[in-house]
C-alpha cells in the first residue's frame, strides 16, 4: 500500500512538473520526491528554496487531491506575513498555471494573510511562525 501511494506521489509529482514546464536539478530531486514527513533544505539567496518548495506544494496538493478528493489544508509558514508571501506568490503563479484557481484573498499589504483555494478546496494560507492561528 505504502509502495503504490508513494509511486502515485511521483506520478502525480512528475505530471504537475511537466505541466508548469519545471525541470528540477539533481540536487532538488532528492528533496523533492523524498518520502519522509519532515525535509529540511538549506541553501544561499536565490538558491531556488522557495521556487522548489512551492513547486512541490502545489504537487503534493494535486496528489493529495487525487488521494482524498480535495478539501486539505496547507499553511505557508514564515517568521512574518511578509516572509510568507514569496512561497505563496509561486504558488499563485504555479495554480494560475495550471487553471486550477477558485479564490484568492490577496492584499497588497505585506504585513496581512493570504489565501488562494483551489478549484478542488485545497486551501493555501499564509501564517507567521509567531503566531500562526492569526
Amino acid at each position: 500500500m505504502e509502495e503504490q501511494r508513494i509511486r502515485q506521489w511521483r506520478l502525480e509529482a512528475d505530471r504537475v512538473l511537466q505541466a508548469l514546464g519545471i525541470e528540477l536539478a539533481d540536487e532538488w530531486k532528492e528533496p523533492f520526491y523524498s518520502n519522509e514527513l519532515i525535509v529540511i533544505v538549506m541553501g544561499g539567496e536565490g538558491s531556488g528554496k522557495s521556487h522548489t518548495s512551492s513547486a512541490y506544494g502545489v504537487a503534493k496538493s494535486v496528489a493529495d487531491a487525487v488521494r482524498t478528493g480535495g478539501g486539505n489544508l496547507y499553511w505557508i509558514i514564515g517568521e512574518s506575513f511578509r516572509d510568507a508571501r514569496v512561497e505563496f506568490e509561486f504558488i499563485l503563479k504555479f495554480q494560475e498555471q495550471l487553471g486550477n484557481i477558485k479564490d484568492v484573498s490577496y492584499s497588497s499589504n505585506v504585513d496581512q494573510a493570504l489565501s488562494l483555494k483551489t478549484k478542488t478546496d485545497q486551501l493555501f494560507m499564509t501564517v507567521t511562525a509567531a503566531n500562526p492561528l492569526n
